[in-house]
C-alpha cells in the first residue's frame, strides 16, 4: 500500500516525535509526556519494524534470510536497552 520506504520512514519520524515529546518532561507534566512520547514511540517502533527488516534481510539468501532477521531483531533491542542503560540523563538520578 504505503511501501516500504514510505512505511519506515513514517515509523522513524513516529519514533523521533515521541523521543521530542519525552525530551519535555517536567515536574508538573511529566507523566502525561512520557506516556504521550511512550505510546507514540512504540506505535513508530511498531510501524518501521517490518519494514526495516525486510530491507535488511533482502541481500541474504533464501537459506538464511531466517537467521539474519534474527540477529537484526536482537541488534536492535540489545543496542536499545544499551543505550538506554548508558544514558547520561539517567546516570545523573
Amino acid at each position: 500500500m504505503l511501501g516500504v520506504r514510505m512505511t519506515a520512514s513514517s515509523g522513524v519520524a513516529l519514533v523521533a516525535v515521541g523521543l521530542l515529546l519525552m525530551t519535555t518532561v517536567s515536574v508538573e507534566s511529566g507523566l502525561v509526556f512520557v506516556l504521550a512520547g511512550m505510546v507514540i514511540g512504540e506505535c513508530g517502533f511498531m510501524l518501521s519494524n517490518v519494514p526495516l527488516t525486510i530491507t535488511g534481510t533482502e541481500s541474504a539468501g533464501e537459506e538464511e534470510r531466517g537467521l539474519a532477521a534474527g540477529l537484526l531483531n536482537t541488534s536492535i533491542q540489545l543496542g536499545s536497552a544499551w543505550g538506554l542503560g548508558w544514558s547520561p540523563r539517567w546516570s545523573r538520578l
